[in-house]
């Protein structure tokens, strides 16, 4: 069959885009270093395919990981050396294994984990193809473009597209899973009912949060049913039919688990158990209908994998009572609800945020349209899963990045799309701007290239100012060592001091500068600064945006907050230039070595912690280290009495900084003997 010019050419469109969208994203990620989690998670994914260990790092399923390492395996890299099977589950344990495997095998460790990453850019690709087909499903080609275009230029998804991370995965899943929502009740089938379980159980293994994917498709459902007006049995089917669909998520969940409960070989059991994870995160503050009554109930009756669990309560204890959030040049002690909304309209290009509103407020969506009926039932389905995700982040503790809402991203441009294009047909001179605005979002992504992931618009100073408003995965994930070696090496700069934030064993990199705590556990120097220094200082905006650190005077970094950097090296790692107070550096360092030393010399840990209360006798990460110290030593008088102090101090300097430190110290009050 001959195949039309006209064919030829909206195929070519799409392959071109596709193409640009790969090329943008592998390109871009290749000068990034790796971000946080990129290496725990690539050990566990070695571990899934070699022994089928789903209890390595299990904060995440595996589906992501199980692709990035397949991806690895295919290509012939050695796997992480040492036996596999019985390891510790401990996320100290498998941070140590990421680390050691790239950096620590004589592998090379940025071409092993580029190779890794463009592997999992099959899912951005998915998300592409199906953001496209969506959006032409519902209205029509040029709509699907629109969104296609919106979607591969954009320079939050275009961050996240190849690194070793679930974001853009969910977002792929989630987007699969809701249009085959919308196509089987569009046409109800045996085959496409499947297909939507299937789907369904892809997102449950993409992230925790894809647990969402179930209110949201029982909303959907429940809308068609408001929909099937005068039949009595609409209700019985749909509700059938839902659950049906959930139960083959379940399905396809437990088979990418290996269907095996325990998820470890020979029923290898977890290093804390599922009881104990539960008293300690609810100790912390985390309580609810999951963790108190769902979560053991699964646990009882088998109803998904043991790892699943524990990932679940894991991430549980993050989002409540949640991190610190920066945002807007100021530190919260906890998540607020304005913090994606202002992410939102920061992290966004301009065009976008036109676009969108263009085509939400003059789409037309409640005009009857004979030539693309049930508008407003389209709508509903593109905005179910958005409202269901934004209300669960807004009440979430975890503000630390925009991508935790990315996946409403798609849903977006598909609706602005179809706005877009409803309103250019009905009244065509609009044609102009919406092309216009849809050229100016592409330019301001590739003007974006290669630092896609500090992207900030230009309403308030772009990428280069966002370290002044956010922080976390918004701006610094980690991504700037190659960057930073390579800035040292055109400077010719050897007397610097380097806080760095992040994952990577800087050793590897061979850097010139001396080194400073990055985050409240990192011993990055072995041993502590002196009170002042001169020279160059480059400072990861992560570290020094105080989330890592106790409030106010208490981060280490809060004069070069106060400074102007000489220098942005990739938007994530500052440079000052001066002589800079580094006594709040000595003390955190001194609090991180005290750790270290903690079962090896609690002597010597006990005397660093009395050297950072010296420095810093508002601290209460000081006095938890002195009292740690001394129950190593077998000192509970003194035991008691810092975790009394730490607890006074906390109650002064605000409870609300200190979840984590206050359950540890109030259980060790309830264990150690009286005096």
């Amino acid at each position: 069959m001959r195949i039309s010019g006209r064919k030829w050419f909206r195929a070519t469109l799409v392959a071109a885009l596709l193409v640009i969208f790969w090329c943008s994203a592998t390109s871009a990620v290749r000068r990034m270093s790796q971000t946080f989690d990129e290496g725990f998670h690539l050990f566990a994914g070695w571990r899934y395919v070699q022994c089928r260990d789903f209890g390595i790092n299990t904060e995440h399923p595996p589906l992501m990981k199980l692709v990035a390492a397949s991806a690895l395996r295919w290509a012939g890299v050695p796997a992480p050396a040492g036996a596999c099977g019985s390891e510790p589950t401990t996320k100290d344990y498998g941070y140590g294994s990421g680390e050691h495997y790239l950096f620590g095998q004589g592998l090379d460790a940025d071409a092993v984990l580029y190779r890794a990453r463009r592997g999992v850019t099959v899912f951005a690709l998915a998300l592409a193809l199906l953001t496209f087909f969506f959006a032409r499903r519902l209205f029509g080609y040029w709509a699907g473009i629109a969104a296609l275009v919106l979607v591969t230029f954009d320079p939050t998804v275009l961050a996240h597209s190849a690194l070793l991370t679930t974001d853009v995965a969910l977002c792929a899943c989630l987007l699969g899973a809701v249009f085959a929502v919308y196509c089987y009740l569009e046409r109800p089938g045996l085959l496409r009912l499947l297909l939507c379980g299937f789907a369904l159980g892809l997102v449950l293994a993409a992230k925790h949060s894809g647990i969402l994917v179930l209110p949201i498709s029982l909303l959907l459902f429940a809308f068609a049913g408001l929909r099937q007006r005068g039949d009595s049995w609409r209700w019985a089917r749909l509700g059938g039919a839902w659950i049906v669909a959930v139960v083959v998520g379940v399905g396809v969940l437990w088979a990418v688990y290996g269907f095996h409960f325990s998820g470890r070989p020979g029923n290898a059991a977890m290093t804390v158990p599922l009881n104990d994870f539960l008293a300690q995160v609810r100790s912390q503050g985390t309580r609810g209908f999951l963790p108190d009554f769902a979560i053991p109930l699964a646990a009882r009756w088998h109803l998904v994998p043991l790892p699943y669990l524990y990932g679940l309560t894991d991430v549980l204890s993050i989002m409540l009572p949640g991190q610190p959030p920066f945002l807007l040049g100021k530190l919260y002690p906890h998540g607020e609800w304005f913090y994606f909304p202002v992410v939102f309209l920061l992290k966004n290009t301009l065009p976008f945020l036109a676009l969108l509103a263009i085509g939400l407020v003059g789409g037309g969506w409640l005009r009857r349209d004979a030539a693309n009926p049930d508008r407003r039932w389209k709508l509903v389905v593109l905005l179910t899963p958005v409202g269901v995700i934004w209300a669960a982040a807004m009440q979430s503790g975890l503000n630390i990045g925009y991508r935790h809402v990315l996946t409403t991203f798609a849903f977006l441009c598909i609706a602005a799309a179809g706005g877009c294009v409803a309103l250019a047909v009905r009244r065509p001179i609009w044609t102009i701007p919406v092309a216009i605005l849809l050229v100016l979002h592409c330019a301001t992504s590739l003007r974006a290239w290669p630092n896609y992931l500090p992207y900030m618009n230009e309403a308030m100073g772009g990428s280069m100012q966002s370290y002044r408003y956010m922080t976390d995965a918004n701006v610094d994930w980690g991504q700037g060592v190659l960057e930073t070696r390579d800035w040292l090496a055109a400077h010719g700069t050897t007397n610097c001091w380097l806080a760095y934030d992040g994952a990577v064993k800087l050793s590897y990199y061979h850097l010139p500068c001396k080194l400073l705590a990055g985050n409240q556990g990192d011993a990055a120097a072995g041993a502590a600064p002196p009170a002042t220094a001169s020279g160059t200082f480059i400072i990861s905006s992560l570290a020094m945006s105080g989330i890592e650190w106790e409030p106010g005077a208490l981060n280490p970094y809060a004069e070069f907050l106060r400074a102007k950097p000489v220098a942005n090296i990739g938007g994530a790692m500052l440079v000052y230039q001066g002589t800079y107070d580094l006594r709040g550096a000595q003390a955190v360092e001194l609090i991180a070595l005290s750790g270290a030393n903690l079962e090896k010399n609690p002597t010597l840990a006990a005397e660093q912690a009395r050297q950072a209360i010296y420095l810093t006798p508002t601290s209460v990460r000081a006095y938890m280290a002195l009292a740690r110290a001394d129950k190593a030593l077998g000192d509970a008088a003194g035991a008691r009495d810092n975790f009394a102090a730490a607890l006074k101090q906390a109650e002064v300097t605000g409870a609300e900084w200190y979840p984590w430190e206050m359950a540890e110290a109030k259980k060790a009050l309830a264990t150690l003997p009286s005096k």
